[in-house]
């Protein structure tokens, strides 16, 4: 700072002082400095010499201008400065930043540019790829809302929603896809759940769906074909209470349960056999067979069963109050018959009309179930062969009194009897008139002694050339078996039942 002449240091003194690297005429001392890049003055050679370091500002720390291109971004011009001429990389061109709509095309970043706003066209406002979820409708697309939303109206694969596309959009209620669904799959064609109801039969789920909610016809309610047992009445089921019990009022065929089915409804009837045989332990009316019914049961201890004819006093019914006999019924025919018609050909048929007319819901007997034969020879088969030889006695019923015929089957046929055999099976008692006229006849083919006469061939025949031998209700002696003697085959004639032990 001070000279050794004591005088302050300046430029220009001659003397190199602090501060100063040169003096004089010395080659590049310019200002008593030697002449430097930095040195805060423009020198020779130097564009510019800003004295700093800042590569960012107007002078490089190489004293050159700031210029585009030389990898120094100048803060202000410059967006950029990466020290080359390429326009493919973050930098471009005029030192500018690459951005999409520039017009090139930045590797690694930008799959295309073209400097447009087109959005539509090969190169989007994104400079990304045209395609599916860009945002944009490219060709091929049907929609592109850009985000990954599958069923908000645009699906990811930018479709516009439709039903059989197997996403579930708003208003569908399912998709199975176009190959699924179906209006017999669990999806139907309109992109809603198969239920039941809806008039779409759901294969594998459902019988049937008519899509009504009548429960009675071709298809219940449920989507079943209606069958019995449903608890549903279709036509032709009497009732469907839903379940197997045969005791209620519903049978498991639907039917009601009526007597006679063979079912016992429990609480109405006693029992039921399902058949109308009233000679079993259960009557056709559903109750059970007892003594006094007037049907006489098989399987039972009954001998007999008069109904209401049954009385323990033998002057008043030939069958006791327990069932039990104290003899043997006899009365003739109320109807004339004569051989050869169809209700009266044999033996084995007047046995029939026997049972048939004292059983008669039409008689005044009503006495039903019993085995009867009529007296009656055909020369081969006749009382001493086919009938029960009785020990205790017949009677007729009149009313409420008997009459006594015989006391035994020995009584009976000795020639003699004690009244004649005169009542009818309605309670009619057979007076008046000859003994042979028309109303007093009775076939018989056998003779007082028991011994076979005449029989129309085996009254098989009603030919006016053949005869048989007849007997009359007013004889009480060997006459009420033979005393008309030979009639005239095609002529009526009664015939005489008696009851046999069952």
């Amino acid at each position: 700072m001070c000279t050794p002449s004591c005088a302050y240091n300046v430029c220009g003194d001659n003397y190199v002082g602090a501060g100063e690297d040169c003096e004089g005429a010395v080659d590049g001392c310019v200002n008593c400095q030697l002449a430097s890049c930095g040195n805060g003055m423009t020198d020779a050679g130097e564009e510019c010499d800003d004295g700093n370091a800042d590569e960012t500002d107007a002078c490089l720390s190489t004293c050159k201008n700031a210029a585009c291109g030389d990898s120094f971004t100048h803060v202000g011009v410059e967006q950029c400065d990466d020290g080359n001429d390429l326009n493919t990389d973050a930098c471009v061109d005029g030192c500018k930043m690459a951005v999409c709509g520039d017009g090139l095309v930045w590797d690694g970043n930008e799959h295309c540019d073209d400097g447009n706003q087109v959005d539509d066209d090969d190169c989007p406002n994104s400079c990304g790829p045209p395609g599916c979820g860009d945002g944009i409708k490219s060709p091929g697309e049907e929609c592109d809302d850009g985000n990954q939303v599958n069923d908000d109206g645009c699906s990811n694969a930018c479709k516009n929603a439709v039903c059989g596309d197997s996403i579930v959009q708003t208003g569908e209620e399912c998709d199975n896809g176009v190959t699924q669904n179906a209006d017999n799959a669990a999806c139907t064609l309109a992109c809603k759940n198969n239920v039941c109801g809806d008039g779409k039969p759901h294969m594998g789920v459902e019988q049937c769906d008519d899509g009504n909610q009548v429960d009675d016809d071709e298809c219940t309610n449920a989507c079943k074909n209606p069958v019995c047992g449903d608890s549903i009445v279709q036509d032709g089921e009497d009732c469907d209470d839903g379940n197997d019990v045969q005791t209620d009022g519903c049978l498991d065929t639907c039917k009601n349960n009526t007597c006679g089915d063979g079912f016992v409804h429990t609480g109405v009837e006693d029992c039921d056999d399902g058949n109308d045989d009233q000679t079993d332990d259960c009557l056709d009316n559903c109750e059970p067979a007892t003594c006094g019914d007037g049907w006489l049961h098989a399987d039972s201890d009954e001998e007999c069963d008069h109904g209401t004819h049954n009385n323990s006093d033998p002057t008043k019914g030939t069958c006791k109050t327990d069932c039990t006999r104290s003899g043997f019924l006899v009365f003739v025919s109320s109807q004339l018959f004569i051989p050869g018609s169809n209700n009266f050909d044999s033996i084995a048929a007047a046995d029939a009309r026997c049972a048939d007319l004292a059983a008669s819901d039409m008689s005044w007997l009503k006495i039903k179930g019993h085995k009867w034969k009529a007296w009656l020879g055909d020369g081969t088969v006749g009382p001493g062969n086919n009938f029960h030889k009785s020990s205790i006695p017949y009677y007729t019923l009149r009313n409420t009194t008997t009459a006594k015929i015989a006391d035994s089957w020995t009584d009976l046929v000795d020639a003699d009897i004690f009244t004649g055999i005169d009542v009818t099976d309605n309670n009619q008692e057979l007076t008046g008139g000859s003994d042979c006229d028309g109303n007093h006849v009775v076939w018989t083919g056998i003779k007082a002694d028991n011994g076979f006469g005449n029989h129309c061939s085996k009254w098989a025949s009603g030919d006016m050339e053949m005869t048989a031998l007849a007997g009359s209700v007013k004889k009480d002696d060997g006459g009420w078996t033979d005393v008309c003697g030979d009639v005239d085959c095609n002529l009526s004639a009664r015939i005489y039942c008696f009851e046999q032990p069952s």
